[in-house]
């Protein structure tokens, strides 16, 4: 029967199984999340608060440099990597890898 995962005893385990489906669930499987979207000018704003003013500053950074900002940018929720690389002309392996 169901309820023995919860107990032996059938009284008890009804009283478990009402306090476990009536607790606190922080289960996503079923529950809509709302998928952000980053505007292509929203990155370039990100770059620029960042103070690069265009894409060719951010390729001709030397690689430290040009990979923590892009970690900046992929922090950003919304922001695809897919997105990084059209916009930046660096490789979505690149990218992925920084």
């Amino acid at each position: 029967m169901a309820l023995d995962i919860f107990s032996n005893d059938r009284t008890k385990g009804i009283e478990l199984f009402k306090n476990y489906n009536n607790g606190d669930n922080r289960d996503q499987c079923l529950d809509y999340t709302e998928k952000v979207i980053v505007s292509d000018k929203a990155v370039m704003d990100y770059l620029n608060q960042m103070g690069i003013t265009s894409i060719s500053q951010l390729q001709q950074l030397n690689k430290e440099m040009r990979d923590e900002a892009i970690r900046k940018l992929k922090k950003i929720e919304g922001i695809t990597i897919r997105q990084l690389a059209r916009m930046t002309g660096i490789a979505k392996s690149v990218i992925d890898r920084v």
